[in-house]
């Protein structure tokens, strides 16, 4: 007999391989231990805030970041010694392990902060180099472009023999209230800043009380509104 012919009439039969499911892709694991060691630095320094604040009030005295920094450490030796005793681990070894997350929870807020230090010392020269160019522009276009010379401007204007010079150097007021008991200026600086000087929330005000008159009373310098 002749062997039967590998195709019918209805076309070569499917292979049942290709009917089949794909596998399912492999999940990989959370990397917990990884995540808590990067976590860790941080936790520690938010716990010696904490724990600064309760032990010494809301304005602590004296050497205040040593404190903070031993505190740190201290905080972060006790969450590394949890951690290590907690995160999922090999059986074996445990008292190497609870040591070297102690020894890392220990030193790594003081390493977090020696990197912080060193970032910002790398990026002040280029914060000041910026500064001096906003500065530069400023000046093509206004009178008063530092913190201190609007500060030094505002006090000139609480005083009745400096205070037309004063104004004039303020420029127009941002805000001009009046009654008849007398007016309030205000002025808002918003910049531009040196890296030493810049304060939250990003401006500040100048207000000067007039009496009926028009003479200045007093002009105080306080937190402007919040800048974008």
């Amino acid at each position: 007999m002749s062997a039967a012919p590998s195709n019918s009439q209805f076309g070569t039969p499917l292979d049942p391989a290709l009917l089949a499911e794909p596998p399912a892709p492999v999940k990989r694991p959370l990397p917990v231990r990884a995540l808590a060691a990067l976590a860790l630095p941080f936790a520690a320094l938010a716990g010696a805030t904490l724990l600064q604040k309760l032990l010494e009030g809301p304005v602590p005295q004296g050497d205040t970041p040593g404190r903070w920094m031993l505190l740190g450490a201290a905080a972060g030796a006790l969450l590394g010694a949890i951690a290590g005793a907690l995160l999922p681990r090999p059986p074996n070894r445990a008292a190497v392990r609870i040591a070297l997350w102690t020894a890392w929870g220990a030193g790594s807020p003081v390493l977090l902060l020696a990197l912080i230090v060193a970032g910002a010392s790398v990026a002040h020269p280029i914060r000041e180099s910026l500064a001096e160019r906003a500065e530069a522009k400023c000046r093509t276009s206004r009178k008063l472009c530092t913190a201190n010379e609007f500060r030094e401007s505002c006090a000139a204007a609480g005083a009745p023999a400096t205070h037309a010079q004063a104004e004039e150097k303020l420029g127009p007021p941002a805000q001009n209230l009046c009654d008849a008991r007398g007016c309030t200026r205000r002025w808002i600086y918003a910049g531009p800043w040196k890296p030493e000087n810049w304060v939250a929330p990003g401006s500040i005000l100048c207000s000067q009380v007039l009496d009926a008159q028009g003479l200045p009373v007093r002009a105080v310098v306080g937190p402007g509104p919040e800048q974008p």
